[in-house]
């Protein structure tokens, strides 16, 4: 299990995440790597900075230029109804776009409409033909 520091700029997504075993860092979309790349053990850099990033900043993400919303309707997690939407890219956007989510989430009850700011995310599950190595 690799332990390290993340830091990262909401707005800009620059990120910096260090550790005993090396620094990995993020500047305008440019990636880098010290000491080496094989210091990540077999894990793409590219992949290794942003997935974090995603997971943890995944009301942001939800909000990015090229994401496509789709509601599914209503679903049940623990007890309660909420609605399910599908969330994916279109082609060209990241690094990722055939990545796909579904996310059960809360509608503001001032706004109604489907987008990304008037949701509140609960949970989401994840489809994505990127993976690293050993996962």
């Amino acid at each position: 299990m690799k332990k390290d520091h993340q830091l990262f700029d909401l707005q800009t997504r620059d990120g910096l995440i260090t550790s005993s075993a090396y620094t990995l860092g993020a500047n305008h979309g440019e990636v880098w790597i010290k000491p080496a790349l094989d210091a990540l053990g077999g894990t793409p850099p590219r992949f290794y900075i942003w997935t974090p990033f995603y997971f943890f900043g995944m009301p942001f993400v939800f909000a990015d230029p090229g994401v496509v919303l789709e509601s599914l309707g209503k679903r049940s997690f623990g007890g309660e109804k909420f609605d399910a939407i599908r969330v994916t890219y279109k082609k060209g956007t990241g690094d990722s776009s055939d990545d796909s989510y579904i996310a059960l989430c809360c509608t503001l009850r001032k706004r109604r409409s489907l987008s990304a700011e008037n949701l509140r995310l609960l949970t989401y599950s994840a489809s994505s033909k990127h993976s690293a190595p050993g996962t």
